[in-house]
């Protein structure tokens, strides 16, 4: 395992700053702890840390659900919680299934905030938005029905401390390493451009070789409902398009 600091003391000295014999100064360690910080939110973004994919579910009772946590210190400044989700970032993925039938869930598809409204009622389609640092407003076109059940996969916010041991797989560290590697050197130029082409060739792969690795995991065995209406599926309609 490693820790926050040391990526940065090893990121420093392969970008040529600080070596890694020496201490670096604390306004050097403190804005690259802050570059890591905005690699690791992009890399959520992005789909990209597995490790921070959570989940949570609910009943579909209604067609919006806020999603997210409440700072115990500043409730009044929360909405109310239909959904438990800590540390939530964005959502990665909402499925649904009839309480009746364990096991098969359908995935919905993703609308922006912006084409969602464009929607009919029923269509299996959802959208989200952020509310505030700790809550999402999760959206879904699908009619509300007690005999139906969500379920939200989520990336969470990485809460790294400097001093934090990174407890992540092994080709992450390597792969933050490299980022803040190049990251640095945009910041702080001592590399030649040649370094840093082959630096950012060498990320580039790293980061395709993680995407392909996300993509292939599976959270449940069905496919994609996109936009048909939920009745049409139900009904069997959606097969005779």
């Amino acid at each position: 395992m490693i820790t926050t600091r040391a990526l940065i003391v090893e990121a420093l000295n392969r970008a040529n700053i600080v070596s890694r014999r020496q201490s670096a100064p604390a306004d050097i360690t403190e804005s690259t702890y802050r570059l890591l910080k905005g690699i690791a939110a992009k890399y959520s973004n992005d789909n990209l840390l597995q490790f921070l994919v959570s989940e949570c579910g609910t009943d579909l009772t209604k067609n919006e659900f806020v999603i997210g946590d409440i700072d115990d210190n500043a409730i009044d400044e929360y909405l109310t919680l239909d959904v438990s989700a800590k540390n939530v970032q964005k959502v990665n993925k909402v499925y649904w299934r009839s309480k009746g039938e364990l096991g098969s869930y359908i995935e919905l598809s993703y609308a922006s905030p912006n084409d969602f409204d464009a929607y009919q009622n029923g269509a299996g389609v959802y959208t989200f938005q952020p509310i505030n640092d700790l809550q999402i407003l999760l959206k879904t076109k699908l009619l509300p029905d007690a005999g139906t059940e969500i379920k939200i996969i989520y990336n969470k916010k990485w809460n790294i401390g400097l001093d934090d041991e990174l407890r992540i797989p092994e080709q992450y560290e390597e792969l933050f390493i490299v980022a803040l590697t190049h990251k640095l050197t945009m910041t702080f130029p001592r590399l030649s451009s040649e370094q840093v082409n082959l630096l950012k060739q060498e990320l580039t792969e790293m980061e395709k070789n993680i995407a392909v690795a996300t993509r292939a995991i599976k959270y449940v065995s069905r496919k994609p409902l996109a936009a048909s209406n939920r009745a049409d599926f139900i009904s069997g309609k959606m097969f005779l398009r």
